[in-house]
């Protein structure tokens, strides 16, 4: 199981806790699936060996397509969020719950990597390339 993750965000000034849930294996696996299919899968692969999690999330949010199929990916990256009140209760992060847990639009891009960034961690420290050798053997054991 992947480890939910507290942090703290600035927005507008004020200080918000935000509990961020990564995807599980099976939601993550697809949410990649689908943003290679929307940025071309050569694209993604070079993408993936050169990006920051901010950069491949900066580059889902202007990608060249119907507006709509990248909102569909923000918004799942969106619904690992909630906000964490003052009480301890939690308002889960959507379209429809955000304009009253969030004020400033840089604080929703925020949102979007840290979401990103807990569920796709493999990209940091190298992990991406250690990723690229497993598939590479597992690919050869099966041809």
């Amino acid at each position: 199981m992947r480890e939910v993750k507290t942090i703290s965000i600035d927005d507008n000034g004020k200080s918000l806790k935000i509990r961020v849930t990564p995807f599980d294996s099976y939601r993550g696996s697809f949410f990649m699936i689908k943003v290679g299919c929307l940025l071309g899968i050569p694209a993604l692969s070079s993408a993936l060996g050169s990006m920051t999690p901010e950069n491949l999330v900066g580059k889902i949010a202007s990608l060249t397509i119907k507006p709509t199929d990248a909102k569909s990916l923000l918004d799942e990256l969106l619904g690992c969020c909630a906000r964490v009140c003052d009480d301890g209760t939690t308002v889960e992060l959507s379209p429809g719950t955000i304009a009253g847990q969030i004020e400033a639009p840089e604080t929703v891009f925020l949102l979007w990597v840290a979401a990103f960034r807990a569920s796709f961690d493999f990209f940091d420290g190298g992990k991406w390339s250690a990723f690229r050798d497993k598939l590479s053997s597992t690919y050869r054991q099966v041809a």
